[in-house]
């Protein structure tokens, strides 16, 4: 990587975004409350909340996906230190908007607030890809480090997000806002079921709200990242298209299927003459095209003995 810059250049978020004017309590000077036993631990996240909004940009005609998060994580030694003294957000190569603030706040009360100037942005020479990143002053044992930044990702019509990780959390969040016009379905592995929110006006929200995660950490012979508490996401339905689902696995089987072969026109002219022959359901239930399909195959096609010596 490559550093090229003290600080990027100051970029505006679009207004009307749902938080566009998030912040955190400018007035808390005091440590949120732990237990002993939080104590002990290196490190626990107090507050993990991420909120991920499809927006749709007017001026564009097209959407775009920004996310918020909000951290607060207190660090009980060396080693809590050393893990979250740093803080590294990736960035749209196109230098799309990043709202970052950071601060400290010790034992003693006393808050340090991380200057923009501090913040240095990185980019991969090989990857293209941007990172903001920041040193966090002021860390010592007892400490919190609470930061927070609403950044544009690349847009996608579905994806995951990790909510459990190798240290404790509390008060963790996961909200999914999208126009009332596009409807998300979420599931969560590992945990409880998302809720659906219609509180606020022109807009569809998803969300999980957790009191507190264990940690999960590493373990030999364990497949650890399957394990852990994760929501996974898509775009299932489009208001202009009707009850037709998006997405679906029939979707993805045709986008492999047309990736990975050709057909050549004697092929194409082939398969057609057999599809008219077959006269195949178009419609009904799923389950009674298949064994419609698998029925004529079996009725009318024989595969000799010794004709293909590989097929089992």
């Amino acid at each position: 990587m490559l550093l090229i810059a003290a600080v990027a250049p100051a970029q505006t978020l679009p207004p009307d975004l749902v938080h566009a004017g998030y912040t955190w309590d400018a007035k808390r000077h005091q440590r949120l409350p732990i237990s002993a036993e939080e104590a002990a631990l290196p490190a626990i996240i107090l507050r993990d909340y991420t909120s991920l909004e499809y927006y749709f940009d007017r001026s564009r005609k097209d959407l775009r996906l920004f996310t918020t998060e909000h951290r607060i994580v207190r660090v009980n030694s060396s080693d809590g230190i050393e893990r979250f003294n740093k803080i590294v957000v990736s960035v749209l190569e196109s230098g799309a908007p990043v709202a970052i603030r950071a601060r400290t706040i010790s034992p003693r009360g006393e808050v340090h607030e991380v200057q923009a100037a501090d913040m240095k942005e990185l980019k991969d020479q090989q990857g293209g890809r941007g990172f903001r990143v920041f040193a966090v002053d002021g860390v010592e044992k007892g400490s919190e480090v609470e930061y927070y930044y609403t950044r544009e990702r690349p847009f996608n019509h579905f994806g995951s997000e990790i909510l459990q990780s190798e240290t404790a959390v509390r008060d963790v969040t996961f909200e999914l806002i999208s126009p009332e016009a596009l409807t998300f379905e979420a599931r969560v592995y590992h945990g409880p079921a998302v809720t659906v929110d219609t509180a606020l006006a022109g807009h569809r929200i998803l969300r999980i709200a957790l009191k507190t995660v264990p940690a999960l950490r590493e373990e030999a012979f364990a497949s650890v990242p399957a394990q852990r508490m994760r929501v996974e996401y898509k775009l299932a339905y489009i208001a202009s298209k009707g009850p037709a689902r998006q997405f679906t696995w029939a979707d993805a089987s045709q986008y492999v299927y047309r990736t990975m072969t050709a057909l050549s026109k004697d092929d194409v002219k082939a398969v057609a003459k057999v599809l008219a022959a077959a006269r195949l359901p178009t419609a009904g239930p799923l389950p009674k095209r298949i064994a419609a399909a698998e029925n004529y195959v079996k009725l009318n096609f024989n595969l000799e003995e010794g004709a293909y010596p590989n097929v089992q």
